[in-house]
């Protein structure tokens, strides 16, 4: 655990400057690879929202850097993109949890938009993302006040 604190304070202290905006990893011909790293608050999990653009569309991925440990916070996530009066979401209670990103195209958790829904501009501005703690079956669906919206 101490090296998964080590990142958190790490990434919280030396790239404030590119918290809430989405950063390019790659790009080439028709795929765009980009990244956005949430984190609550300085103690908080840090959460990465991958947009991976391929011919079909664009994919999107919301997972946790983390180890599988006991003690690791969990968290549950919906995504939105909408465009055009359309809105597609997706989301989990349970959020997987990575030690490395990869930038593959997904086989599974993940939310694709066709092209038919993706306007002129930057799709990842039509991006909505909320990231919660887990909700128990007898809890409300309504975000609570620990839920974070991007």
């Amino acid at each position: 655990m101490g090296v998964y604190n080590d990142l958190k304070t790490h990434y919280y202290t030396n790239h404030k400057d590119t918290m809430n905006e989405f950063v390019d990893v790659s790009s080439s011909g028709e795929r765009i690879e980009k990244v956005l790293v949430i984190q609550m608050d300085r103690s908080g999990p840090l959460v990465a929202v991958q947009f991976i653009k391929e011919q079909e569309g664009f994919y999107l991925t919301v997972k946790s850097i983390a180890p599988s440990a006991p003690g690791v916070e969990e968290c549950s996530y919906d995504i939105s993109y909408s465009y055009g009066g359309k809105t597609m979401r997706h989301g989990s209670s349970e959020m997987k949890k990575v030690r490395k990103l990869c930038f593959k195209k997904p086989k599974r958790d993940f939310m694709l938009v066709p092209n038919f829904l993706i306007g002129q501009h930057c799709p990842t501005s039509d991006i909505e993302i909320c990231i919660g703690k887990p909700k128990k079956d007898d809890e409300e669906e309504e975000a609570d006040e620990e839920d974070v919206k991007v």
